[in-house]
């Protein structure tokens, strides 16, 4: 009551807008902001980031591509041809649009040797999201280019055998989802 009355006798300046409209706008960042970290935890959650995905790996013939649901994102095991994993183990990370590995395994200056985009002993299977990274479309199968591998339907991005990006606007090379070998014929997702 006693400050509806010290308003009344004061008139409004300048400075109590100003103090208002700063406090209105670090409320609203605010629960922006936490609403932005809630939504995250929720999104994370419902593609299944945490969830494990068993793939059997034996029918996949070599120069396959086997595409499986992990979570809501696409995942491409690809088993790989001597041919594809030779050409691909000459490739010289320098000279890549993208020059690191992108493996959760190793350090984030890891540099995108194919060897460090598979699993040492089985350097045959390349396990990539499928997703391109420019705008994350599905990709599609590219064996016409030579540099092979897979293209982005959308705006052209192309990955090499090796989940490189080759050309195109995807600034990054394939992401490599968690997984391992339970056996010789079986990974796990996640």
């Amino acid at each position: 009551m006693k400050l509806t009355r010290l308003l009344d006798q004061r008139p409004t300046t300048r400075r109590d807008v100003l103090f208002v409209a700063a406090g209105t706008t670090i409320t609203c960042l605010g629960a922006g902001a936490l609403s932005h970290t809630v939504n995250k935890i929720d999104l994370r959650a419902s593609l299944g980031w945490f969830d494990t995905v068993t793939v059997d790996l034996t029918g996949i013939s070599p120069g396959s591509t086997l595409r499986v649901k992990w979570g809501q994102r696409p995942v491409l095991v690809r088993r790989r041809f001597t041919h594809e994993i030779l050409s691909e183990q000459a490739v010289n990370p320098e000279e890549l649009l993208d020059k690191y590995a992108r493996n959760p395994e190793l350090e984030k200056n890891a540099l995108a040797t194919d060897s460090n985009r598979v699993k040492k002993g089985h350097e045959q299977w390349l396990v990539v999201t499928g997703l391109c990274t420019h705008m994350g479309c599905s990709l599609t199968a590219d064996y016409k280019e030579q540099v092979g591998g897979w293209s982005c339907p959308c705006h052209g991005a192309r990955y090499d055998v090796s989940g490189r990006v080759r050309s195109g606007p995807a600034p990054q090379n394939l992401e490599i989802p968690p997984y391992r070998f339970v056996s010789d014929t079986l990974i796990e997702l996640g």
